[in-house]
Formats: C-alpha cells, sequence, structure tokens
C-alpha cells in the first residue's frame, strides 16, 4: 500500500497526477484505462478544489489492491461533498464524467471525513498469468504425488481434499450464477425496453441482436450435429422426436414456478426469464417507483458482481485443484477431451467471423474497405481483451470507433451501451457449441426438442449473461446441469479461463460490426436517394 499527502492546488494536482498515473503503469493497467482512471481523477480534484477551497484541505492518497482490483482512495476532513448531488441539466463537464463512470466511484461521510474511492480494474494478462501459475503448478505437484504417494494414499487425497475444494467453484458458481442472471435479465430488458420506447434506432438495435444471437446458436448447432455425423452416429433416430411429446409436456408444466424462491434455488432458467420479464413488465409501469426500485436492483446487481468477482479472484486455486483431479483421477485422459474440446471451438471461429463479414456486405459495406477495417479492428480487440469486459470499455470503443471508423459520436453513444448490455453472440456462440459437442459425445436418446430447449436455454442465458469475466462458466454449469451432466464442475473452471476472454471478443467485436453495419447501411440509403434526386432533377 503506497500514500501520499498533497494540498487541493495546482501542485498538489501535479503530484498525485504523477503519482497515480506511475502506479498505475507498475501495475501493468491497460492504457486506456489508465486514461479513464486520470479524467475521472482529474475531474474529482477539480470539484474538490472548488466545493473545500474554504477549508484548504490536507488530501490523503493511498493506492492499493484488493482482489482483481486496484483502488485509490482520496481522504480528507472537511464538510461532506456529495460528488452526485446536481441536476441532470446543471451538470458542469467535470459532474458529467463522474456520472459517466459512476460504476467506478465510491463515496462516504463519516465523523467530518471524506473517503472517495475509484476502482480500476487491472490488465486482463495478470488474470492469464495467475490462471497459467495455477496449472502449472498442479503439474509440478502430480509428478512428486504420483512418485512417492500409494494408490490408496492418491486416492485418499483426491477424495478427501482435491475433489471438495474444486467443488466449491460449483456450488459458488451456482449459488452467485441464479441471482446474477436474473438481475442481469431485469436490468437489461428493462433498459433496452425504456430506451426502445424513445429511441426507434435501440428498437432496430434490439431486433438485430436478438436475430444475430438466433444465428449464432443455430450455427453451433449445425456443427454439432456435423460432429454427431463424424463420430459415426445415425440422425435418424435423432429426427425421429422419440419421446417429443413427453418432453414438451415436462418442460412447460416447469415453465411457472410455483413459489419465487424455487427458480433460485434449483437455478431453473426459464422461470427465472418468466419471474424476470414480469418484474420488468412490472417495473416499466410503476411510475414514480421506478427510480428507486432501479436503483434498489442497481446496487444488488453491484452486489452479486462483487461476489462473483470475489470466486474469481480464486480461479488459480480452483483451476489448480481442477487440473490436478484430472490428473489423479484419469491419468490426463479428461484433460485429453478439454484439448479436443477447445480444437474443435477454436476451428468452428472462422464461421462467426465468416457471417460478420456477410453482414457487413449486406449492408453494404464497400469491399475496398474490408482489409482497412479488419487492420483498425485488430488493435481495438488488443485493448479490449485487455480491459476484459465489454461494458467497462464501452467509453474506450466509443472514442475508438469515432476517430477511426467516421462514426457519429452520438449514435455511438446511444448504441454501443445497449449492444454491450443485449448483444452477446460470443455467449450464444461457444456456450452452445461447448453444449453440442458434449452431446455429440453422448447421443443416446438426444430427440431434436432437445437440441430445441438447449437452443432456447442458451439464448435465455445470453439474455441474461453478465457481460463481464464469469459469464462463461455461469453458461456451462447451468447448461450442464440443466442437462443432467455430472462432474462437469471441472470442465467449468478450465473452460472459464480458456474462453473467457475469448467470448468477450466476440461479443465486442459483435457490437462494432453491428454499428458499422447499421451505418454503412444508412449511407446507402443516403447514396440511393441522392442518385434518385439526380435523376429527377435530370428528367
Amino acid at each position: 500500500m503506497k500514500t501520499i499527502d498533497v494540498r487541493a492546488d495546482t501542485e498538489g494536482y501535479r503530484e498525485a497526477h504523477s503519482y497515480i498515473g506511475n502506479t498505475l503503469k507498475q501495475k501493468r493497467v491497460a492504457r486506456e484505462t489508465i486514461a479513464e482512471t486520470m479524467l475521472i481523477f482529474e475531474s474529482l480534484f477539480y470539484i474538490i478544489q472548488k466545493e473545500a477551497a474554504e477549508d484548504d484541505p490536507l488530501l490523503n492518497i493511498v493506492i492499493s489492491e484488493y482482489m482483481d482490483d486496484i483502488r485509490i482512495r482520496i481522504g480528507f476532513e472537511g464538510r461532506m461533498i456529495d460528488l452526485f448531488d446536481y441536476a441532470d441539466d446543471d451538470l458542469r463537464p467535470e459532474s458529467r464524467i463522474l456520472h459517466a463512470y459512476a460504476d467506478k466511484i465510491d463515496c462516504s461521510y463519516y465523523s467530518g471525513y471524506n473517503n472517495i474511492k475509484i476502482s480500476v480494474r487491472r490488465s486482463y494478462s495478470r488474470y492469464i498469468a495467475s490462471g497459467l501459475g495455477g496449472i502449472l503448478a498442479a503439474f509440478l505437484v502430480y509428478f512428486p504425488i504420483r512418485q512417492f504417494v500409494s494408490p490408496d494414499g492418491q486416492q485418499q487425497l483426491l477424495d478427501g481434499i482435491i475433489i471438495p475444494v474444486a467443488s466449491l467453484f460449483g456450488k459458488g458458481i451456482l449459488m452467485i450464477g441464479a441471482p446474477v442472471t436474473f438481475l442481469s435479465l431485469v436490468r437489461n430488458m428493462t433498459d433496452t425496453y425504456m430506451q426502445a420506447e424513445r429511441n426507434s434506432r435501440v428498437r432496430k438495435l434490439q431486433l438485430s441482436t436478438i436475430s444475430t444471437s438466433v444465428a449464432a446458436i443455430g450455427f453451433a448447432v449445425i456443427i454439432g450435429l456435423l460432429l454427431f455425423v463424424i463420430g459415426g452416429n445415425s440422425l435418424s433416430g435423432f429426427f425421429a422426436g422419440e419421446g417429443v411429446q413427453d418432453i414438451f409436456a415436462d418442460s412447460i408444466s416447469q415453465l411457472m414456478p410455483e413459489d419465487i424462491f424455487t427458480p433460485f434455488q434449483d437455478i431453473s432458467p426459464f422461470p427465472l426469464l418468466i419471474f424476470a420479464s414480469m418484474v420488468t413488465y412490472a417495473c416499466c409501469l410503476v411510475g414514480k417507483y421506478y427510480k428507486p426500485i432501479r436503483f434498489a436492483f442497481d446496487a444488488a446487481y453491484a452486489l452479486f458482481s462483487r461476489m462473483l468477482s470475489m470466486i474469481l479472484f480464486m480461479l488459480p486455486l480452483f483451476l489448480f485443484t481442477a487440473v490436478l483431479e484430472a490428473l489423479m483421477a484419469a491419468g490426463g485422459a479428461y484433460l485429453g477431451l478439454i484439448v479436443i474440446l477447445v480444437i474443435i471451438i477454436f476451428c468452428s471461429l472462422p464461421v462467426i467471423l465468416l457471417f460478420y463479414i456477410l453482414r457487413l456486405i449486406a449492408a453494404g459495406f464497400r469491399l475496398r474497405d474490408l482489409p482497412s477495417f479488419i487492420k483498425q479492428l485488430i488493435p481495438q480487440l488488443g485493448e479490449n481483451f485487455m480491459i476484459s469486459s465489454a461494458i467497462d470499455a464501452v467509453p474506450y470503443n466509443v472514442r475508438y470507433c469515432s476517430r477511426n471508423y467516421g462514426l457519429q459520436r452520438s449514435t455511438l453513444e446511444e448504441s454501443l451501451p445497449v449492444l454491450a448490455q443485449i448483444n452477446l453472440d460470443g455467449n450464444c456462440f461457444i456456450i452452445a457449441l461447448i453444449a453440442m459437442t458434449l452431446l455429440s459425445g453422448n447421443p443416446a436418446g438426444v430427440t431434436v426438442m432437445d437440441i430445441l430447449w438447449l437452443a432456447a436455454l442458451v439464448l435465455v442465458l445470453s439474455l441474461g449473461a453478465p457481460n463481464q469475466p464469469g459469464s462463461c462458466a455461469i453458461g456451462v454449469v447451468v447448461v450442464t446441469t440443466y442437462m443432467h451432466m455430472d462432474g462437469m464442475v471441472t470442465a467449468a473452471i478450465m473452460l472459464e479461463f480458456i474462453f473467457g476472454g475469448l467470448l468477450n471478443l466476440i461479443n465486442v467485436m459483435g457490437d462494432i460490426v453491428t454499428v458499422v453495419a447499421m451505418d454503412a447501411r444508412e449511407k446507402r440509403e443516403e447514396r440511393k436517394q441522392t442518385k434518385a434526386a439526380q435523376t429527377d432533377q435530370a428528367d
């Protein structure tokens, strides 16, 4: 923990600015994240300087590490400063900046002392490095155990310590996954509904994202069926639809829960969707009570998201136990299955990439501009990989798309925040492909109705997936639980580490392709109108 004391003046600002910037660089925080953090700090410092000028406070600035975040704390004595107590139409530029980044700022006042905290997400590369360290440690521990511990001792170690520790991750994901998914569903659907009522562009985005999500799931299903055939299985029994009526009847009877607690206890995705839809519709009709209710949902979502971050902070430990369990239980055969699954998914990625290219071409994007677009997209995806959350990366993506693709900033500020919440093609494609690959390895009794319900389940999960690290693990655990596949906690741990970042990149790529395609479509319409006007004038 590092600390400095400065006055709220120009000299103090320079010293604090240099101290914070250099410290964040040493912590290997992403470049754009540092730029945004310094913008927040500059705005905070200006407001403190103006509001507390009479007190001439001594600012105590502390930078500390907390789990996966770096926290900058600014503390000082004096009267209370409320950073967000302004009318929306009276916001000065600094206050508008703080409102835009309100999720990264926390302020409190106790016994005459102000505490202001800025949360900074550390670079995703550190997350990758710690995970690789956990995997390497598992191999280093496995070989001595295999060499010096008897088979009975290995089994006792496996049953008594390693498996129980690894299972904690699955239990934690199931415990947090249901409320996070529910709250995310309510927030995403409420935001989209309220904005779609006021803005026709948001309505178009809503329809576009649903269609692309369905297409992504469709591609995953087709690839899964190809794997089904490659594995030497016949599709005749699959399309015969054996047991469809029973499956449909059972599924329909379970859609409406007996009480509001059952969906959270059983992690029932379809009842969760119905409950969330009812809550969303009710929220949009409560009138003057909407604001406090929405504040309560935001606070609850922030709380459970923080709990999810706490679980993911322990991912290196869980990776260590998961890999060690796979090595000791099956002698590496289980790891071989994971490797095959990873190869299948990576080899399938060109399908979703080709789909995005075809979307651009269909929207009127000029082929000669495609190489330049891809060249500019690569560094943008690299920075998004470091930020690791599509929602956190929205301000950066707005600036980048405005500068490099020539898109209107006002349009991006309307579109990208909505897309970051609801456009989750990566979740749909990867989680559906994981589920279909697992089904192709055990095709007995699989019917077309099973696939349809699986596709609907993945679509529901994508609507309520928290667009942050952990969404892949939640999706895999919930889907495999729904499919009654036991022992998949180990796979969920490994797949979250392998595909968590990739899943986020596909989501971001889908957001960018959507706004670029919409802009190309509008420009094509403008060209048509201009050409028609010129033709009329010539006649």
